[in-house]
């Protein structure tokens, strides 16, 4: 039994979501403690970010290498993808149309582009992050 590209993307996708997921978390606690107007969820939101804090592993496995995992994945499907349909050759014919043609008739590889970005954005958030400690 073979498995359909889009499936396969799909489940991509959800793998990379998954990995983010802890980063994201984190930096949403972040935000919600930095809005100091609602009392109850700035304490639970510092409560996770001193989980995090309190664990050195926290910063090395769930905020840097998980997302450096997902954008790996993502870069290399994509890539994958782009060598299997040609679309170089087509998206240098069609010029703006890239978007399009990478989507294909399904929207699961944007979906891996769109992930794929966001871990690049949480890893630089997370070294921004750090260097300013």
């Amino acid at each position: 039994m073979t498995s359909s590209p889009g499936r396969i993307d799909r489940a991509i996708a959800a793998v990379q979501a998954a990995f983010i997921a802890p980063a994201l978390l984190f930096m949403g606690a972040l935000l919600v403690r930095s809005l100091q107007s609602q009392p109850d969820s700035v304490r639970g939101a510092g409560r996770l970010v001193m989980w995090y804090a309190t664990r050195p592993w926290t910063l090395w496995v769930l905020l840097i290498g998980l997302p450096l995992l997902a954008l790996v994945i993502g870069w290399k499907a994509l890539r994958r993808r782009w060598r299997e349909r040609g679309l170089a050759q087509r998206a240098a014919k069609a010029g703006l149309g890239l978007a399009t043609q990478v989507a294909g008739p399904r929207g699961a590889p944007l979906l891996i582009a769109a992930v794929t970005l966001v871990a690049a954005a949480v890893l630089v958030f997370v070294a921004l992050h750090v260097v300013s400690f």
